[in-house]
């Protein structure tokens, strides 16, 4: 008798398949769990991209609106006391408002700077300045910057008192 016809071996064999079986299981379960998680990852950073997206869907258009802001300021602090007294200056005054107040609605925010530390985040220096007026470390204000809902879309250019 060869040890595979022995019936002691037999049993050993009919043990294995199943054996095999249910570890093979255990390891395509493991699989499958493994390949879920990194399924339902991919929908949540989908799904966060997607709604990031419509968020911020008009930060290209507001972000060119900024120079028309500033054209507007410069034409504003342009005028002089004269021409301030004019219906045109109060109509293009009241038509600045208006739309800053849209813009504001949609996210945008002016960068603070007048008392406030130096910020990287929020503040591009462009220079120093000596100033007997201002203390040291004093931010003056260039050209405003613009937060869009909480990220900058242009920083402060500023000039910081030394």
């Amino acid at each position: 008798m060869t040890n595979e016809e022995h019936p002691k071996h037999k049993k050993e064999s009919k043990k294995n398949p199943l054996e095999e079986l249910k570890k093979q299981n255990k390891e395509l379960n493991e699989k499958y769990l493994s390949l879920y998680a990194e399924f339902e990852n991919y929908r949540k950073r989908t799904e966060n991209e997607m709604v990031d997206r419509i968020a911020y869907s008009n930060e290209k258009l507001v972000s060119k609106l900024l120079g028309v802001i500033d054209n507007f300021e410069l034409a504003i602090v342009a005028c002089s006391e004269e021409e301030k007294k004019k219906p045109f200056y109060s109509g293009m005054n009241m038509i600045f408002k208006n739309f800053l107040n849209v813009l504001e609605k949609e996210g945008l925010t002016p960068i603070q700077t007048h008392g406030s530390e130096f910020n990287p985040n929020h503040h591009e220096a462009i220079g120093t300045v000596e100033s007997k007026e201002h203390k040291k470390d004093t931010i003056l204000e260039v050209q405003k910057g613009y937060n869009y809902k909480d990220k900058v879309i242009r920083p402060a250019k500023v000039k910081i008192v030394k």
